[in-house]
């Protein structure tokens, strides 16, 4: 699949080629257009117009293909379920491939684990607020240097 663009008619569709450059990206709230990408969610993520442009597939049709799946039925393999879904071969394949390792095939992304947990994040933006010119030193001395200097920052930050 390529970029996704809108057409005259406002339906939106995938494009043939990388050059089309028109692309639509879901900044806009309006359900109506997000509606009409029928099976995809509301990321999508494109680097340039040059490159491809992948959209994740909604977990709903994810679970379809997986539920529809039957090997060595015709009708209900991988090819068949890609065109009837209109996925890429390799799409459906590693969705199967993920219900069968985890069960669900919707898995959310991985994410590094917090070094913090919530009393210890509360306890470092208590002392900030109590002390607002407390140093990465202090608050990194305040959660029991459970975290580096560096790390405070970036604890600071998303507060």
């Amino acid at each position: 699949m390529w970029v996704l663009e809108s057409t005259e008619q406002g339906k939106v569709r995938a494009c043939t080629s990388p050059l089309q450059v028109t692309a639509l990206f879901l900044l806009d709230t309006n359900k109506d257009v997000k509606n009409r990408l029928l099976g995809f969610s509301e990321r999508v993520e494109c680097v340039s117009a040059m490159k491809r442009c992948y959209a994740e597939v909604a977990p709903e049709k994810q679970r379809a293909v997986v539920k529809e799946y039957k090997p060595g039925v015709r009708g209900y393999g991988i090819t068949s379920l890609a065109k009837k879904h209109g996925l890429n071969h390799t799409t459906v394949q590693h969705i199967l491939e993920r219900s069968k390792e985890h069960g669900d095939p919707v898995q959310p992304r991985g994410h590094k684990q917090r070094k913090l947990d919530s009393k210890q994040e509360a306890q470092l933006l208590h002392t900030l607020d109590t002390n607002p010119l407390a140093t990465n030193r202090d608050l990194a001395r305040a959660v029991g240097y459970a975290i580096a200097k560096q790390t405070v920052s970036d604890y600071v930050a998303r507060a």
